[in-house]
């Protein structure tokens, strides 16, 4: 479980997991990964499943990062699940694979994503749900990083930004269950 918490007061503290220190020499590229989560449902959470380049290398956006479920619960994003990737250069800075409605309750869902040279398709419970190819992203004036780049998986739950100001809850959780990666 990884818990964003507010124990009193304004102050709040959440979490990120990173492969990157348990795999330091094992960077991934070319594989599928996949996770078996139940997200929270709290205004201003920002649970996310990501695969993110090496940022302290290169820099982000031009490390490269794949979102493979973003579902911040704000205002305007509630109920939303956001799939897609980041990569450096004019309006490529964000390309989307899609934007799907959250099944409501929360429950336990499988996020993946499928990445193989110039393209990374999106599933969702063995759905697929979307692709971002490399052709996309560099006809909207970005630079492809996916087939330069190795990225490592990141689970978090974030508080504010895009996911607006958090509501009254003391506790948003995320609840992983699992994490595959098929190489």
């Amino acid at each position: 479980m990884i818990a964003a918490v507010r124990p009193g007061g304004r102050l709040i503290t959440s979490a990120r997991l990173s492969a990157r220190h348990a795999l330091r020499r094992h960077l991934f590229r070319y594989d599928y990964f996949e996770a078996h989560i139940r997200r929270p449902e709290c205004v201003g959470a920002w649970p996310a499943f990501w695969l993110l380049g090496e940022d302290d290398r290169f820099g982000w956006p031009e490390c490269g990062e794949s979102d493979v479920m973003e579902a911040p619960v704000g205002p305007e994003t509630a109920g939303q699940i956001h799939q897609g990737t980041h990569s450096p250069g004019g309006d490529g800075d964000a390309v989307s694979a899609g934007v799907r409605p959250s099944a409501g309750q929360p429950e336990f869902h499988t996020y993946a994503a499928c990445w193989e040279p110039g393209a990374v398709t999106f599933l969702i419970d063995d759905h697929e749900t979307g692709t971002v190819k490399r052709s996309t992203v560099e006809e909207v004036g970005g630079h492809w990083r996916f087939d330069e780049r190795r990225l490592v998986p990141v689970l978090n739950v974030a508080v504010g930004g895009w996911a607006g100001a958090p509501g009254s809850w003391r506790r948003a959780e995320m609840v992983v269950a699992w994490v595959r990666i098929w190489a």
